[in-house]
């Protein structure tokens, strides 16, 4: 029985000496990675505080007008034809 333990312990002794070298190889790689990415994720927090109006160079924007007409300028939907609007289920017979 004390063979299976020494095989234990000395397995779970040979995987933790191999996890910090891992550790110890990958960090670089990992600190490299964070460095590159850095500046990409600033970027993208100040453009999402710039959109949600909370970000430190806030420009005044312009508001919507609430009386503006809902349809100011070109459409795609073709003209009415003879100047009466159809509601939606409605038919004019």
């Amino acid at each position: 029985m004390s063979s299976i333990q020494e095989t234990a312990t000395s397995a779970v002794e040979a995987t933790k000496d191999y996890v910090i070298a891992a550790q110890a190889t990958m960090k670089p790689h990992v600190d490299s990675a964070v460095a590159a990415a850095q500046p990409h994720i600033e970027r993208a927090k100040e453009a999402a505080q710039e959109y949600l109006g909370t970000g430190k160079d806030k420009r005044d924007v312009p508001q919507a007008s609430a009386s503006a007409p809902l349809e100011s300028g070109p459409t795609m939907y073709p003209p009415k034809t003879n100047g009466e609007s159809v509601k939606v289920g409605e038919s004019k017979a």
